[in-house]
């Protein structure tokens, strides 16, 4: 009874110390909402790819040696197939780098979305940084944010977008301007990879502010020379948006000669709230390509202008 009386306090102490340890962490943690993630923290592995005869023989199936079967171990689900150059780059690994490398910088955050498909192959995370502001000169701020996604079934790469939200609308518009965009397959040296990337993020993040206000500048202070309609026209066709887009832009905005950037946040407006089926990665990569067309007509002479509305119009 002794002994049993010892070991219950020790037991008792060390369930103590964690709990210390615990409460040291969290109050060290700077992201809310990052257990939304663990759900996709189960283990995977990789494993040769095998067949069940009639007779319930499991035997390896010749003639595939270069491909793989991703498996998830507590279930033996299989997530994808791939080849041997696929790297395995968890997802535990992969956000859990990402938030360290916040809490190291003591910046706020939050995940504000996380999707996960229904075979738990694929997640893609959201995370607002509603500290990391700047106002690009019209009064209304913009707010910084990354996109984290990662895949186990061979077609769904690990991805970095970083970008910047607005806060004048309650619904959450997003502004589509892309600070930068990393997206990589999973090969054997992934893990290398994607330190490389952490380690650019953290030089990134301190700077955000002033890279997205530098980013709206010439938006918001370039004169547009243009009919608003033509500049549309250009902008659908650049940016490949559904034409569903066009003409609910064209309900939005009614000035014939409206500013470069009246006319960038009716675009980005359309997009951010369109309430169809439509993934984020798509939403956000619509709007990445929203951001550059507009930077590519201000760089435009007049005939090249017009040479790409003619293509918008005959398309």
């Amino acid at each position: 009874n002794i002994i049993l009386m010892k070991k219950a306090c020790h037991n008792k102490k060390l369930m103590q110390r964690m709990h210390t340890i615990w409460a040291l962490k969290k109050e060290n943690e700077m992201i809310k909402n990052r257990e939304l993630l663990e759900q996709t923290y189960f283990n995977v592995s990789t494993e040769p790819i095998y067949a069940t005869s009639e007779s319930g023989l499991v035997v390896q199936i010749p003639g595939i040696e270069n491909y793989k079967a991703v498996v998830k171990s507590d279930n033996r689900q299989v997530l994808g197939i791939t080849t041997q150059k696929y790297g395995l780059l968890k997802n535990s690994d992969a956000f859990e780098m990402i938030f360290r490398a916040i809490d190291d910088l003591g910046i706020d955050g939050v995940v504000t979305d996380m999707s996960v498909t229904k075979n738990q192959a694929r997640v893609r995370a959201t995370i607002q940084f509603p500290e990391i502001l700047c106002d690009p000169g019209d009064g209304h701020n913009l707010a910084y944010r990354c996109i984290v996604q990662n895949g186990y079934d061979g077609k769904f790469n690990f991805g970095f977008m970083q970008g910047c939200y607005r806060l004048v609308c309650t619904n959450g518009m997003i502004i589509g301007t892309t600070v930068e965009e990393f997206v990589s397959r999973h090969t054997i040296n992934i893990e290398e990879t994607f330190q490389q990337v952490i380690e650019r993020f953290k030089t990134i993040l301190p700077q955000a502010s002033s890279i997205i206000a530098n980013n709206t500048y010439k938006l918001i202070h370039t004169t547009n020379t243009h009919r608003t309609d033509q500049v549309a026209d250009v902008v659908t066709i650049l940016s490949n948006l559904p034409v569903k887009y066009r003409k609910e832009f064209d309900e939005k905005i009614d000035s014939p000669r409206a500013p470069y950037w009246d006319i960038y946040n009716a675009f980005t407006d359309v997009i951010s709230h369109d309430d169809r089926k439509r993934s984020g990665f798509r939403r956000d990569q619509l709007l990445g390509n929203l951001h550059s067309s507009f930077e590519k007509v201000m760089k435009m002479n007049e005939d090249q202008f017009q040479e790409i509305r003619n293509q918008a119009l005959a398309a």
